[in-house]
Order: C-alpha cells, then sequence, then structure tokens
C-alpha cells in the first residue's frame, strides 16, 4: 500500500485500459467524482476517484483494479471518527448512480467487477443500503446508533483539520507572549 502522490499514474487513472472501466470513470468523474492524490494506494489498483457525501461528513471512495471495482462509503478523512467508524460497501450505489449514464454493456461490466474477485476485506464490509439510508453513520441502524446526529455535530468542532489549526494558533500565541517578555 502507498499513496497516490508516489503513483501519479495510479491517482490519476491514466493506468485504467479497458474501455468498460475508461467509460464508468468518465460517467463518474463528470459527475463530479475526482482523482486525488492523497488517497492510498492498494496493490494492484489502477484508477481511484472519491467524492464528498452529504455535505463532506463522507466521502465515497471508488478503486479500479485489473479485476474488480470497490466503492466504500466511509466517513471523511478530516474527521478524528474517520478512524472509528466502519468503511461500509458501496458498490450497489455506484452501479445504481451511474445505471442510466453508460452502455449496457458497461453496466454489465460494472455489475461483474463489484461482485465477483472481490477481496476477503471488502467482503466483510457492512453493505449501504443506499435506497432506504441516506447516510448509515446517522441512521437507526447498528452503526447508525454508534454514530448518532451528536456525533455529525461534535465532527464539526472536532475535525483534525480544525485541532491542527487550534494548536498552531495556540503555539503561536505561545510564542507571541514568550517574545513579548
Amino acid at each position: 500500500m502507498g499513496f497516490g502522490i508516489f503513483s501519479p499514474n495510479v491517482y490519476r487513472g491514466t493506468s485504467i485500459t479497458n474501455a468498460h472501466c475508461r467509460s464508468i470513470y468518465k460517467a463518474l468523474t463528470e459527475l463530479g467524482y475526482v482523482e486525488t492524490r492523497w488517497q492510498f494506494i492498494y496493490e494492484g489498483q489502477m484508477g481511484g476517484l472519491v467524492y464528498p457525501y452529504n455535505d463532506g461528513l463522507n466521502e465515497i471512495h471508488i478503486r479500479f483494479f485489473s479485476n474488480r471495482i470497490f466503492a466504500e462509503l466511509e466517513f471523511s478523512r478530516s474527521s478524528l471518527f474517520h478512524f472509528v467508524f466502519p468503511l461500509f460497501n458501496a458498490n450497489g450505489y455506484i452501479v445504481d448512480l451511474v445505471r442510466n449514464k453508460i452502455s449496457d454493456e458497461a453496466l454489465e461490466f460494472l455489475i461483474r467487477r463489484t461482485t465477483e474477485n472481490l477481496c476477503d476485506d471488502e467482503l466483510a464490509r457492512p453493505i449501504w443500503a443506499h435506497k432506504d439510508q441516506e447516510n448509515p453513520y446517522t441512521d437507526e441502524t447498528p452503526h447508525g446508533l454508534r454514530s448518532s446526529s451528536l456525533v455529525a455535530g461534535l465532527d464539526k468542532l472536532l475535525g483534525w483539520r480544525k485541532l491542527v489549526g487550534v494548536i498552531v494558533a495556540l503555539r503561536r500565541v505561545r510564542r507571541w507572549a514568550n517574545h513579548a517578555r
């Protein structure tokens, strides 16, 4: 595993050569999914896209491999809760999202790639019932009960980027106070 910043051909998706994969990738970028150099790159990954979901509270990551495509819904990377709550299998969401944006052949290809050859850790993820739940982290589900609307509210205060900003500001104030003595 590595970071996209060290694998520009992967995070830019230029390693994807299959025509159906390219059309799926293109349809997703037209819907606002973006490439990011800050994504984790897994063994065999050829491309990846990310989308801020629920006003950025969550993110959907889509990874393209030579033998599969896997999408996951996660708590935003900018949140401390990102490291606490489970990732959800979002493959069904992606299939429904692009269903009318790609050819029938590409859709069949996508359905096969999101259901066959999945790794054990991908198969172990809870499946996001996207038609019934907008956000499984706050809905009344076993996972949602652990993450209520209160957590979503706290996330606005406890995002790691905000905490870093507060720490930097406090250090500057401390330096200024020490310098003023």
